[in-house]
């Protein structure tokens, strides 16, 4: 391959390396990926590789605060370089679980604000069903249930509009949780339900 069509498929190759757990040789192209991007000024390369690195970190259990400063980064790049309301979104998204997961709540609700307007724009209900439920899951995280309750009455226009078994499972889990806590087992029992059959599906 020459080198241009190198630097092209490098991020798609590392991609797939973290998928079969081959963790350590992906990051190796990655970093070299990195540099030759860098060299190349390829933005495109520079922000999959960067979107790799986080997916990579979660791969290895890496917690690191300074996955926020790389997804602020990664953030501000897809504003300047690729601004369809959808792509940020979801970086949005992304951070936003970022900062609830480091006990950034007031940042965390913020981000998923903008999540939701951006996802709205676009009209990705996946996007704002899962948005919805990390609005609910900051408030839960607080024991601030009632208004963690909230949050997922606000993701239910959306529930009949999504496929994404991953969407539907982490909606339903939370949903569990915030109404058991809420000493609504009627509730609770109706999200097991709907685990049961997304398991069946």
């Amino acid at each position: 391959l020459n080198d241009k069509l190198q630097l092209k498929l490098a991020p798609i190759q590392v991609k797939n390396l973290i998928y079969l757990n081959r963790l350590d040789e992906a990051q190796h192209i990655l970093d070299q990926s990195m540099q030759q991007a860098a060299v190349e000024q390829d933005i495109n390369v520079i922000m999959y590789n960067m979107n790799n690195q986080l997916v990579l970190n979660d791969y290895r259990g890496i917690d690191d605060i300074s996955d926020i400063s790389l997804s602020k980064e990664l953030l501000t790049l897809t504003e300047k370089f690729d601004p369809s309301p959808d792509q940020i979104g979801v970086r949005q998204h992304n951070l936003a679980v970022m900062l609830n997961e480091h006990s950034y709540e007031a940042e965390a609700i913020e981000m998923i604000q903008w999540a939701i307007e951006n996802f709205k724009i676009s009209n990705n209900y996946e996007g704002l069903l899962s948005s919805y439920r990390v609005w609910s899951d900051v408030h839960a995280y607080l024991a601030q249930f009632g208004d963690a309750q909230l949050a997922l009455e606000k993701a239910e226009p959306y529930l009949s509009q999504v496929q994404g078994a991953r969407t539907l499972v982490n909606y339903w889990q939370a949903f569990g949780w915030v109404h058991y806590e809420l000493g609504d087992l009627t509730a609770a029992q109706q999200s097991l339900d709907a685990l049961n059959q997304l398991s069946i599906e």
